[in-house]
């Protein structure tokens, strides 16, 4: 994703949301394609009354914005993802891939990010789940966080990163620049897609482990590359945390077992089931309330193993969030089934 760094250059183009943009409390802009503007604040969403984002305007941005970043935005390519001067997001699209006219969506970040200990006083979790994951860190437990899109993955993911000691060595790879981790000794690693030299978040993670890291800290899994994220868990790193789309945290151990089939590394998917099994320490799964605009760790499992008889995980409860937010341990631990699928089914799942 290509960077952006000066607001003079752009705030023309982006003159009818400027004001959204000056906003710090807005994490989220969406102009869509019938010209009506949405944003999201403190959680909820609101219509920008008054205001619109006319398809030529939303198309002339889309188009100097592709030139400033040395990309294009054209039939042949109607998608445009571009890094804001303030470390935010833009994604836009063309009538070519959305009906009705162009589209425009823009996700922020906190300048400052959150630290675990304001999360905890935001209420997205217990005290006692703020020493539960405390420990994990001191443990130098390999995790994964689990949500939907908006869920808070990254900013819990950021806050965790936020608690390590501060000689600890960092690598941090990202396809999309998200994480803001402010440590003494902290490499950041983005991903270079779609040009004419790729270099993909799997060679960044292949360059990452020749460069001494004490922790491996891996922004959203998406394909392949959970293969050799796992491949790293599994030669003695320890510690290292990533987030994963999923429904919940024990479906995220299936989701990430179709991932790494994306590798075609020909290994069996039972074999898979077992390295992930050997590799992940703990799950935590965020939850988003579109409601009450609140984000909460909803609940957090230990990955125990995994039952070759029964093709399913073994684990255990750390957590699950009840209307009295009492942390709840469970006394023994519990099978996950998991199918054995079809290779080429699992491939393509």
């Amino acid at each position: 994703m290509s960077f952006i760094s000066d607001w003079t250059t752009i705030e023309s183009y982006l003159e009818p949301i400027m004001p959204l943009l000056h906003d710090v409390e807005v994490t989220n802009i969406m102009a869509n394609p019938d010209g009506k503007i949405f944003y999201e604040k403190r959680g909820h969403k609101y219509r920008a009354e008054g205001v619109e984002f006319s398809d030529v305007d939303k198309s002339v941005c889309l188009q100097n914005l592709a030139r400033m970043a040395g990309q294009d935005i054209n039939d042949g390519n109607p998608s445009l993802t571009v890094r804001m001067p303030d470390g935010g997001r833009l994604a836009g699209v063309s009538p070519r891939v959305v009906r009705g006219g162009h589209k425009i969506t823009i996700r922020r970040f906190p300048k400052d990010p959150f630290t675990l200990s304001q999360l905890e006083e935001f209420n997205s979790f217990p005290h006692e789940v703020g020493t539960l994951l405390r420990n994990e860190l001191r443990n130098a437990s390999n995790l994964m966080i689990v949500g939907g899109t908006n869920s808070g993955k990254t900013t819990l993911l950021n806050a965790l990163c936020s608690e390590l000691p501060d000689y600890l060595r960092l690598e941090v790879i990202e396809d999309i620049s998200e994480l803001n981790i402010t440590k003494p000794d902290v490499s950041c690693w983005q991903a270079l897609e779609g040009t004419d030299s790729p270099f993909t978040i799997r060679d960044c993670l292949k360059q990452v482990l020749r460069h001494n890291p004490n922790r491996i800290i891996m922004g959203e899994m998406r394909g392949g590359e959970a293969y050799d994220f796992l491949q790293a868990l599994n030669s003695g790193h320890s510690g290292c945390m990533s987030t994963i789309h999923a429904r919940s945290a024990e479906l995220a151990l299936m989701r990430l077992s179709h991932l790494v089939l994306q590798a075609n590394t020909g290994l069996p998917y039972v074999a898979i089931q077992q390295s992930i099994s050997a590799a992940l320490d703990t799950v935590v799964f965020q939850t988003y309330d579109e409601v009450t605009g609140s984000r909460e760790i909803d609940h957090i499992i230990r990955v125990d193993g995994y039952d070759e008889n029964k093709h399913s995980f073994l684990t255990t409860d750390l957590y699950r969030r009840t209307s009295f937010h009492r942390l709840k341990v469970a006394s023994s631990s519990h099978h996950v089934s998991q199918p054995v699928p079809d290779r080429q089914m699992a491939a393509n799942a």
